[in-house]
């Protein structure tokens, strides 16, 4: 075979993974660049379909198990009912609120969500364009930030139904906001953004290849980069995951020219980031 056809017949088995993948019931839902970002490191490792195929669900699974929960989603919509068009105040608060709630890493940020924001962009200042990378819920925190609606919201994720959601929130709520499924390990981000917000994110992307929350920092065009870690499991439990995360990440930022500045909060550890 010549090397021609050799790589159209690894580009065809990519092909044939990803549209496996968009008919199984948990990962139809991921937008094609994640799929096909999975779909070619398993095919680069196994040479057989089916294993190769296998393996992608495996690490998809590490990747997004925890996140891809159908009630989570189902919870979430059914607080964005409550959202009416042009809500704003205490009714958008409190629909947030239960959307907020739905899952478990934005949920346990509601006993301190008040005075989160005004704690981060104390530091940062007022942003007039925000990034949301991986955001999952977290623009539901919308009404917590103290931002004018002009304010523009770019929000990313991998999965279509969150991207749904959080783009029908801005267009009731009158937020200056795009929602766009993106897989933020692949494909181009948007530049020159006042803040950018990596939450609960880099240990995940580390999860699915090795130095990716670096390589993801190391791409950010951003004035100031808010990073979050979590400090005790998903399920409760604290395992001294503040302390490790300090131990790893700090030398790391300062590697990649940030100056980093530390908050803690009840269940999270936060970096402020600043070019030097």
């Amino acid at each position: 075979m010549t090397a021609e056809s050799v790589a159209l017949a690894a580009e065809a088995q990519v092909d044939a993974m990803v549209e496996s993948l968009k008919k199984t019931k948990k990962y139809r839902f991921l937008c094609d660049e994640a799929l096909r970002r999975f779909a070619m490191r398993a095919a680069e490792r196994y040479r057989k379909p089916a294993d190769a195929l296998k393996a992608a669900q495996r690490k998809l699974h590490q990747a997004f198990g925890a996140y891809l929960d159908e009630k989570t989603v189902e919870k979430a919509t059914e607080a964005l009912a409550l959202v009416s068009d042009g809500a704003e105040g205490e009714p958008l608060r409190v629909a947030c609120r239960a959307a907020l709630a739905a899952h478990p890493s934005t949920a346990e940020r509601l006993p301190y969500l008040d005075d989160f924001y005004q704690t981060v962009f104390a530091k940062t200042g007022r942003p007039h364009t925000i990034l949301d990378l991986a955001c999952g819920l977290n623009p539901f925190s919308w009404p917590w930030m103290g931002l004018p609606k002009d304010c523009r919201y770019l929000a990313a994720d991998a999965d279509t139904r969150l991207m749904a959601l959080i783009d029908r929130l801005f267009a009731r709520a009158g937020i200056h906001g795009e929602a766009a499924c993106r897989d933020i390990l692949a494909a181009p981000l948007p530049g020159g953004v006042d803040v950018a917000l990596v939450m609960k994110t880099l240990p995940l992307l580390d999860r699915q290849e090795d130095g990716a929350g670096e390589a993801l920092l190391s791409r950010i065009d951003a004035r100031w980069v808010v990073v979050t870690f979590p400090t005790r499991s998903l399920g409760g439990r604290q395992k001294g995951m503040r302390e490790h995360y300090a131990a790893v990440w700090s030398p790391l930022f300062r590697r990649l020219g940030y100056r980093p500045e530390a908050l803690e909060f009840e269940s999270e550890l936060v970096f402020i980031l600043k070019k030097e």
